[in-house]
C-alpha cells in the first residue's frame, strides 16, 4: 500500500528529473509519526539524488530542494508538497489514504499487514512489540 504511494511520487519525480522511477523509489522514505507534529508522510532527501548524479559541485542542498519542489505539482495522491532541511516533503491525500487502507483491510481480513510489499525482500522473523 505505502509502495503504491511511493511509486506515484517516484513517477512524478521521474518526469521532472528525467530518471527512471525505479531509481527514485528507494530514495523516498516514509516519515515516522510524531505526537504533535505532522510534517509529511513521505520525504525525499535531495542529498541522496546528488549522490547518484555526476554533478560534484554540490550546490546548496536547500536551494536545490526548493527548486525541485517548485517543479512538482499536487495531484490526486499528493495533497501537499513542502521543503525541509535539504528534503522535499509529501503529504498524502487523506481521503485516498483512508479509502485505500480500508479496502486493503477488507480484502486481507485477519491477514492485513502480513503481505506488505515493504517487507517482501526481508527474511521472515518473529518480533515482540511492547507498549508502555
Amino acid at each position: 500500500m505505502a509502495c503504491g504511494f511511493r511509486r506515484s511520487i517516484a513517477c512524478q519525480l521521474s518526469r521532472v528529473l528525467d530518471l527512471p522511477p525505479e531509481n527514485l523509489i528507494k530514495s523516498i522514505s516514509a516519515v515516522p509519526i510524531l505526537k504533535k507534529e505532522e510534517v509529511a508522510d513521505f520525504q525525499l532527501s535531495v542529498d541522496s539524488l546528488l549522490e547518484n548524479s555526476n554533478d560534484h559541485s554540490r550546490p546548496d542542498i536547500q536551494a536545490q530542494a526548493m527548486r525541485l519542489a517548485k517543479k512538482l505539482k499536487c495531484d490526486t495522491v499528493v495533497s501537499e508538497i513542502s521543503t525541509g532541511r535539504g528534503t522535499i516533503n509529501f503529504k498524502i491525500n487523506r481521503e485516498l489514504l483512508t479509502k485505500t487502507v480500508l479496502q486493503q483491510v477488507i480484502k486481507d481480513g485477519s491477514k492485513y499487514g502480513l503481505k506488505s510489499e515493504l517487507f517482501s525482500g526481508l527474511p521472515q522473523k518473529k518480533i515482540v512489540v511492547e507498549f508502555r
